[in-house]
């Protein structure tokens, strides 16, 4: 089952992150997800607002668990938000959309940072594979051995290990997340030096060159505002890409 699920990789990470569709057979456990996610993050903020004076240790646990929410769009699973709040935030400060700009600059960061981060990646789609191996294990074995009372342990095992499996994949999206900001802080401007574009001198100027990016990559509404090129020899690839 494992092999049968590599080519969908992506397809898997999605059903976990709850990418159920509005409509369908899933839409009500989605909207019920959801829901469920939003009123974890209002109690969250709720003991941000109230209790940080009087106990600050908690306070700074919940401001810890918001940090893994989305600031809006919540999805109905951990995953899907943890994921999501690092693809919102990682360009927020520099005007990217970090979900369209990462394939670009996925071919522009060195090979360390390369390894490092596809790392990270490989834990993930590793533990996602697992979760959902062993979930439908639980389920198929205990349509199978449902007449067989000495046997339930092997469906109850199959299960928690989906569920450590999960949790697993917990960490390694949080650990794949602050790789995936890092790579974008550190890595952004090299990728407007390999492709030729003039660089900006502060992050206002960044910003306006990264909208007309993002608008001729979304190619949305005609031809959008041209992007400047560096003069010749000006865009040289092998300066510090921070």
């Amino acid at each position: 089952m494992g092999l049968l699920l590599q080519p969908l990789e992506l397809a898997s990470i999605q059903v976990l992150e709850g990418y159920w569709g509005r409509s369908g057979p899933l839409a009500p456990l989605a909207a019920f997800g959801s829901w469920m996610q939003e009123r974890r993050k209002s109690r969250l903020d709720w003991v941000i607002d109230h209790l940080t004076d009087r106990l600050p240790l908690l306070a700074d646990s919940a401001a810890q668990k918001l940090d893994l929410l989305p600031d809006a769009n919540l999805l109905p699973t951990k995953l899907g938000n943890r994921l999501r709040a690092a693809e919102d935030r990682a360009g927020a400060p520099y005007g990217l959309d970090a979900v369209m700009a990462w394939p670009r600059l996925f071919f522009s960061l060195p090979e360390d940072a390369l390894q490092k981060v596809t790392e990270y990646r490989n834990q993930l789609d590793i533990a996602v594979r697992l979760c959902i191996t062993f979930g439908l294990g639980a389920l198929i074995t205990t349509a199978l051995l449902v007449l067989h009372p000495l046997w339930p342990a092997v469906p109850a095992i199959c299960a928690l290990l989906s569920w450590f499996a999960y949790h697993a994949a917990l960490h390694a999206a949080t650990t794949y997340g602050i790789a995936f900001t890092a790579a974008i802080a550190v890595y952004r401007m090299k990728l407007l030096r390999d492709m030729s574009l003039k660089m900006p001198a502060n992050t206002d100027e960044e910003r306006d060159i990264n909208g007309k990016l993002m608008a001729l990559w979304e190619r949305r509404g005609g031809w959008p505002a041209p992007v400047d090129y560096a003069p010749a020899g000006d865009s040289d690839t092998s300066s510090d890409p921070a």
